[in-house]
């Protein structure tokens, strides 16, 4: 009894371990650290959909989807509404009315993972305002975690993009982006694969 009692608390040990290096090191366990991943993705136009279904194939994992309360034409006008959004998050990026109203496609205990993965696409040099809903909402919660980040957009640099989460989630420990561009859309898996590999 006495044997099996300690099997039992060196293994909670080593995943709470594996948990915690995120913070620091690399896990010692890529199969527990899969096993502690989510995706969250924002998706307009369907093409960040597709990325995040191209990583969940790749690593155990469980996914997110945000939406907007109200549906609206964003690329109406030359995305001006979506300029607007964006635009009013950066004058007031610390009040909760600045960001659009969400709804998330399932409740999240942010405890069960110590990887994140966010998948969103590029809004005038900007995360979609959205996504920065959701990470403003959940700041505390996601604070300490690992997070990834994976920008889809037509042709632009996305250090725009990587400023806001590092903006809205201070306390996390991001890895390298990346950043998959139209003209690599159609090689997204081989670019998540390597990114994975040498990230996760």
């Amino acid at each position: 009894m006495k044997k099996l009692f300690l099997m039992i608390f060196f293994a909670a040990s080593f995943i709470f371990a594996a948990c915690q290096n995120d913070t620091g090191t690399k896990v010692n366990s890529k199969e527990i650290a899969m096993k502690k991943t989510l995706i969250i993705f924002y998706s307009y136009t369907g093409n960040s959909k597709a990325i995040a279904e191209t990583v969940a194939k790749q690593v155990s994992s469980d996914m997110v989807e945000i939406t907007p309360v109200k549906k609206e034409d964003y690329a109406a006008n030359n995305y001006a509404l979506g300029d607007s959004l964006i635009d009013a998050i950066n004058k007031n990026p610390k009040s909760k009315t600045s960001y659009p109203a969400i709804k998330a496609s399932t409740s999240v205990n942010f405890d069960d993972y110590c990887s994140i993965i966010v998948v969103a696409p590029l809004w005038w040099s900007h995360m979609a305002a959205p996504m920065q809903t959701y990470l403003f909402k959940n700041s505390k919660e996601l604070a300490n975690k690992k997070v990834g980040l994976i920008v889809s957009s037509h042709s632009s640099g996305i250090s725009g993009v990587e400023a806001d989460p590092k903006r809205l989630l201070p306390g996390s420990n991001f890895t390298a982006s990346l950043s998959i561009k139209a003209a690599d859309f159609s090689s997204r898996e081989t670019k998540i694969k390597n990114w994975l590999k040498k990230e996760f």
